[in-house]
């Protein structure tokens, strides 16, 4: 049972990395962030009930790891980005 929940927890997460990636470039709340968050969520339904066999209690630990997997999948697109830093100005054009 602990290997099972363990590759689930795995297949949750690494499902929704691409997911993650693709909702952070997308405009917030329209439809393709929307289908970014929710589109993963029917799998995971799918691979808890027929794949594996777990039970319902494994529902909020698959739930947290579609939220690690967005996170994560919206760090990794961020990653190798410049950093904006908001609370400077530009001087250049300053007299």
């Amino acid at each position: 049972m602990a290997e099972k929940l363990l590759l689930f927890i795995l297949l949750a997460v690494a499902l929704n990395i691409p997911f993650g990636s693709y909702r952070l470039l997308t405009r917030k709340f329209s439809l393709a962030w929307w289908l970014a968050i929710h589109l993963p969520i029917p799998v995971i339904i799918i691979l808890r009930k027929v794949a594996f066999n777990l039970p319902l209690w494994v529902i909020p630990i698959s739930i947290a790891s579609a939220v690690v997997g967005q996170i994560y999948g919206g760090k990794l697109a961020l990653f190798g980005q410049p950093i904006q830093n908001q609370n400077t100005k530009n001087t250049a054009l300053a007299p």
